[in-house]
């Protein structure tokens, strides 16, 4: 049941699903800072009227659930993560040869959700990431190493080090964000359980679960400081009590438990707090004198706020004021719309919980800006009662028991959106985990926050390019971290932040390199840049407010007319004259039809892919399965003069995320679906067509039941159309037609992938999410070569096909030399 570097794991039991951040302006700078103020301003507007646009939790989940909505996404996931891994181990599915490496960024960090430390040696500390798994630092976060790439998720809501074995390491999977319906908090992963490593962090093993009911991720994990062999697991589906260091467990208390505190002085006391976001009768704070044991807890206060007119519940104890525990709470998540208004209040006890006051404090009901329940953090310093700390959009500092509070850790010092603030145990340094990673305070305070980046590989990208005049000069948008570029004037892995936001397209006009195109997600409008990302300027209009956008809209330029911009809403726009500096560009409308099926949430277009071969030719794909194809693109207007056809003949009624059309060949295109397949079977996830979409042939041959992002031929091997493929599970690629898939390359964590791109050295990119930039040569061996000597040699299928006990375990590879002794073969 153990897993590390490059070893299989194996699975005692496994649940999940997802989830998932709003628009954040990351300024770096003073003059960068207001004028991320300005956007938030104009964003906030844009977002005050009928919403518009898919929300990004929506997108994350709807995309993999459309088509299939009972299914466990995260459960699907880690059910053929486990069969491949499983293959692979025994050969019978093999990964091509070629080596990924990271190329950053390691200097903007991803979404960290957990910190844990070593209880005796303060240069250990662990960070666990919402999608990028666990990092180790042996000098106090000044750099960082990755230890669980190959791990069964990569999602980490909690981490704890046992404080009488410090080797043996709990990780607790899944981020405990709502699944807000309309909210633009980020793309989250739920988790598979518990993960836990007896060697400081180099094998895990997946500890079995709880009884617990649906999905669920982990809010906290607490080690009992008298048995650490006495774990609490506090969730989204109840607090967990195991007297086995996690290999039995019992439920103790009931509800969204948002957090557990231990008493710093009588050890029998623990308090646990149930934090529904949307109000529960259940919602409160439960204590338990008998270690917590079932059957021992009861629910506190009077004076405290009823269930139903409160949502998350954080709690703080010190060992500098045993008998003090604080609670803060915020108020539950309403709908349509996100309240501004979502801070409850703090209430203070100084007798362990059994009367309670409120805490006249100065913090803003709109302290969180209507997402506490996707950041919210407190801690008391260990030895001053009076200092507190409080995160939710910045972070805030109270050195008077929290009447009083000022902003603390605020842009451009500290990255927004607060998940983690901890007092290390040993050295009294303050440490923050956040949207941007990782940051440390020192105990006096006198050096201001310091970014504990390097290493740390976290960022969340959704795309991808290369600029064509330079293959070092990489492009991306990332999720909390806006449009990002190389950094030509730092070091290998560093990266520069153009745009502050959740950042979608972003790609270099192919002659100019100093002009750039982006878009933030669910923006009504593109942005264009003259100078390489220093300045931008928004496109003049043209596109209706009455649409309905896809989170990561799609983009893109004419490949044989760079002055004409492509994106689409419902339909599909276009701008002219967009390289023309001296004016604004405006979109006008090129479908006067709405391309999608009309159904929902996912009827927004997904992609589109314009022939190379043929300037006429726009393959559209969308979100609620429709299909379409127009060879009339560059037809004059009015838009109804732009002639459409359904194609979605055959294909699966599934979310269409990416569109390939073969550079030669216009007729021949590639579409690609994300979801799962019904227990039934509706197709796979690969469909080629060679008539214009006339027909559609599935080539997913014995490729796993993944959502896959994104199809490319390489461009590198163009006459054996090798084709390539994005999915959750990494990067696949084919060489014959689709009727066998590999995973390749070695070395690409088990993360999920959104885009690939080729630069024109021939090395293979990939956009992951949660793990950074990755690349690879892009380069192919195809089949076995010859055999010296042979004529006419054929290969072929393995079988039986998994080997089975019944078979012997015999398995048979027919072949044909065409002369007996023409020479050897080696399997």
């Amino acid at each position: 049941m153990e897993f590390s570097a490059r070893n299989m794991w194996h699975i005692a039991g496994f649940i999940a699903v997802c989830t998932a951040s709003f628009f954040h302006p990351v300024p770096k700078d003073t003059g960068r800072y207001a004028e991320g103020v300005q956007h938030r301003v104009e964003r906030s507007a844009f977002l005050t009227g009928p919403l518009r646009a898919v929300p990004a939790q929506q997108f994350f989940i709807r995309s993999r659930t459309f088509g299939n909505p009972g299914v466990h996404i995260q459960q699907r996931r880690l059910a053929v993560l486990h069969r491949l891994l499983a293959e692979e181990s025994n050969g019978l599915r093999k990964t091509t040869q070629n080596a990924w490496e990271s190329i950053g960024p390691s200097n903007i960090g991803g979404r960290i959700r957990a910190l844990a430390f070593h209880p005796v040696d303060p240069n250990i500390i662990y960070a666990g990431a919402a999608s990028g798994g666990v990092f180790k630092s042996f000098n106090s976060g000044e750099d960082w190493i990755p230890l669980l790439d190959d791990g069964p998720s990569l999602a980490i809501g909690a981490l704890a080090v046992d404080p009488d074995n410090p080797e043996i390491v709990y990780a607790g999977t899944g981020e405990p964000v709502y699944h807000v319906p309309s909210s633009l908090a980020a793309p989250s992963f739920d988790g598979v359980g518990v993960l836990r490593s007896d060697d400081g962090g180099e094998s895990w093993r997946l500890l079995p679960l709880p009884p617990w009911q649906g999905t669920h991720s982990v809010h906290e994990i607490l080690l009992h400081p008298l048995n650490s062999a006495t774990v609490f697991l506090a969730t989204t589906g109840g607090l967990f009590v195991s007297h086995a260091e996690g290999m039995d467990w019992e439920l103790a208390v009931a509800g969204n438990v948002t957090d557990i505190a231990l008493h710093p002085a009588n050890h029998e006391t623990v308090y646990a707090a149930v934090g529904n976001d949307i109000g529960s009768p259940l919602n409160g704070i439960y204590k338990s004198t008998e270690r917590g044991e079932p059957g021992t807890w009861t629910k506190l206060g009077d004076d405290l706020p009823p269930g139903s007119t409160h949502g998350r519940v954080l709690l703080a104890t010190t060992p500098a004021d045993p008998e003090l525990i604080m609670a803060f709470y915020s108020v539950p998540f309403t709908l349509p719309s996100p309240p501004r208004e979502d801070f409850l209040g703090i209430w203070r006890s100084t007798d362990e919980g059994e009367t309670w006051r409120t805490v006249p404090a100065n913090i803003p009901s709109s302290f969180g800006s209507g997402q506490l329940y996707y950041s919210f953090c407190a801690a008391i310093s260990p030895t001053d009662a009076d200092e507190v700390w409080l995160g939710g959009i910045e972070l805030h500092k109270s050195t008077n028991s929290g009447v009083l509070w000022e902003v603390a850790g605020s842009t451009p010092a500290v990255h927004i959106d607060h998940h983690v603030a901890a007092f290390h145990p040993v050295t009294g340094t303050v440490y923050n985990g956040n949207d941007g990673g990782v940051y440390r305070l020192e105990a006096d305070g006198s050096d201001g926050w310091e970014n504990l980046e390097l290493g740390l590989v976290t960022s969340q990208f959704y795309t991808l390019s290369v600029d064509e005049s330079d293959d070092s000069r990489l492009y991306g948008g990332t999720q909390d971290n806006g449009t990002v570029r190389t950094d030509e004037s730092a070091s290998p892995g560093y990266w520069a932040e153009l745009q502050r936001g959740d950042g979608g397209q972003i790609f270099s006009h192919p002659t100019n390199p100093n002009l750039l195109f982006s878009r933030l997600t669910v923006d009504s409008l593109p942005f264009r840049s003259t100078n390489r990302g220093i300045q931008w300027q928004r496109f003049g209009g043209g596109l209706p407010q009455s649409e309905f956008w896809n989170w990561l809209t799609p983009m893109s330029l004419h490949p044989q007319n760079s002055a004409l911009l492509y994106t689409a809403a419902t339909r599909i726009y276009r701008a002219t004259n967009v390289s023309n500096t001296g004016q604004l560009p405006v979109f006008t409308m090129v479908s006067g039809v709405n391309l999608t099926r009309r159904i929902g949430y996912e009827s927004t277009i997904s992609t589109f892919a314009i022939s190379k071969s043929n300037p006429n030719v726009m393959y559209v794909g969308s979100g609620d399965g429709a299909l379409h194809y127009t060879s009339n693109l560059l037809g004059l207007p009015p838009a109804d003069s732009v002639e459409w056809k359904n194609i979605a003949n055959g294909t699966p009624l599934r979310w269409v995320n990416s569109i390939a059309v073969h550079p030669t060949d216009h007729r021949t295109a590639y579409a690609v679906f994300s979801g799962y397949e019904r227990e039934s079977g509706d197709g796979g996830h690969v469909f080629k067509t060679t008539n214009a979409g006339d027909t559609w042939l599935d080539i997913s041959g014995d490729l796993p039941d993944i959502p896959v992002n994104d199809v490319m031929l390489s461009p590198i091997q163009s006459d054996e159309e090798i084709l390539f493929i994005a999915s959750d599970i990494g990067v696949w690629v084919s060489w014959n037609e689709g009727e066998s898939w590999h995973r390749f390359g070695e070395g690409l964590p088990n993360v999920v992938v959104y885009d690939i791109v080729f630069d024109k050295s021939g090395n293979l990119l990939a956009a992951t999410h949660g793990r950074g930039i990755w690349k690879a040569d892009g380069h192919v061996t195809v089949g076995i070569g010859d055999v010296p000597g042979a004529s006419d040699f054929t290969l072929g299928k393995a079988y039986p096909n998994p080997a089975s006990r019944a078979a012997g375990r015999e398995v048979t590879i027919p072949f044909n030399l065409g002369d007996a002794d023409a020479g050897t073969l080696q399997i």
